[in-house]
């Protein structure tokens, strides 16, 4: 379903927020979903939706994903 995926593994959190603030730039303020330790930030632009996922871990590292997806196609597959 998803166009591109960028999988950064496990990093630090401050490279995460700065991908985060990046994809801001770009996309807009984005809805956050929060349960615990983990995060989705949800991004859309004008033909993209942009999925960002964050889970914190106790050793101090970052996992993170992030999923763009065409509208057009997210959409069709919806309305099906």
């Amino acid at each position: 379903l998803y166009t591109v995926l960028e999988n950064y593994g496990y990093t630090v959190k401050n490279k995460v927020l700065g991908i985060k603030n990046k994809l801001s730039g770009i996309y807009g303020t984005p809805q956050v979903q929060k349960d615990n330790n983990f995060y989705i930030f949800s991004f859309s632009g004008k033909g993209t939706k942009v999925l960002l996922y964050m889970k914190d871990y106790p050793n101090g590292k970052t996992k993170c994903k992030v999923y763009y997806y065409s509208k057009k196609l997210f959409r069709m597959i919806l309305l099906r």
